[in-house]
């Protein structure tokens, strides 16, 4: 009987699973819009995890690199330099590293079903790829995936390189993602592979990428990329999205904690509820940087933020069943 049961809540969950969709909406940003992501600089640390319904991905031990953050603004895409190069644009996406004065732009065309680059413009390389190459056609249920072929172009200094890609993209599981700074439910993951050949087969590259989506973000959560050149070294990056506080502050536990005030001058002050027991308190900065950690028991527990910069910050409290997030911002 047991068996049985089992496997009908197995049944029941890829079911439900496989009536949700990854649509445009998901992905699509929208004009105007800007995002932050940090820099892991502990790949080796870290897994992209399993594939599947109820997957718990823990990216929660990363440590950020301060001086490599990643901007993105997306922006009209007539204001962009390059974008005459390209068949009417939806728009384009700004971009540079916080330790770099070099813009750079990406070109990007949609409708209600896909998703795709066409180009970009990076200082000193000019991309042109068309259409069928690095596409994302949405909606996408659970565990369908997508192939394609291609051939595209790029300019540096004057000389031009053809490549042949063979790309794959795949809704490959749901569940949980941890990171530093808070815990997310209900996250879907996209794999996307791309096998390279540049002008010869010897020198034919590999890249896997994953992407985590908060639906409702349009933006990932999260990117795992992995890239095997020619030479066959491997190369990992870790990106995380500095996560704005309406979506910081999703409470997908059972903690019954406030926080207050916010903003705040010289201190913070938690009220944990008294059957809380005992709690673990870590004070992180926005970039996931870990600036305090101590015991915390119910009742009122203040926290000293006088030091503290302005800025976003976030305190996490962990039980031994429970994790909480709570976002506030120094003045």
């Amino acid at each position: 009987m047991k068996k049985i049961v089992m496997s009908f809540l197995l049944f029941s969950a890829v079911s439900l699973l496989k009536a949700q969709t990854m649509s445009i909406t998901d992905v699509k940003p929208q004009i105007g819009q800007k995002f932050v992501m940090h820099r892991a600089q502990n790949q080796s640390a870290l897994s992209p995890g399993n594939d599947g319904v109820g997957q718990v991905w823990d990216l929660s031990a990363a440590v950020f690199d301060e001086g490599y953050d990643l901007n993105y603004e997306v922006i009209v895409a007539s204001s962009a330099p390059g974008a005459s190069q390209f068949n009417s644009p939806s728009y384009a996406i700004r971009w540079y590293q916080s330790d770099s004065t070099l813009l750079n732009y990406v070109f990007m065309k949609d409708s209600a079903s896909y998703l795709f680059k066409q180009g970009e413009n990076q200082s000193v390389l000019f991309i042109r790829y068309p259409d069928a190459d690095l596409t994302m056609h949405l909606p996408l249920a659970f565990k369908d995936s997508l192939s394609d072929s291609a051939f595209y172009s790029s300019t540096a200094f004057s000389a031009s390189y053809y490549y042949q890609c063979e790309t794959s993209l795949k809704f490959d599981g749901s569940g949980t993602l941890k990171l530093p700074y808070i815990t997310l439910n209900g996250v879907y993951r996209l794999k996307h592979t791309i096998r390279q050949i540049r002008q010869s087969f010897n020198d034919t590259s590999y890249y896997t990428r994953y992407y985590w989506y908060k639906p409702g973000t349009a933006w990932p959560v999260a990117e795992y990329r992995e890239y095997i050149g020619s030479d066959h070294v491997v190369y990992t990056n870790i990106d995380m999205l500095q996560i704005a506080a309406p979506l910081a502050t999703e409470n997908i536990h059972q903690l019954n904690v406030s926080l207050y005030p916010n903003p705040a001058s010289d201190q913070v002050n938690l009220s944990v509820d008294e059957h809380a027991g005992a709690l673990r308190l870590f004070l992180y900065t926005a970039q996931g940087k870990l600036i305090l950690e101590q015991d915390a028991l119910p009742g009122i527990h203040a926290v000293e933020t006088g030091n503290l910069t302005p800025g976003m910050y976030f305190i996490k409290l962990e039980s031994r069943d429970e994790t909480l997030s709570l976002p506030f911002i120094k003045k």
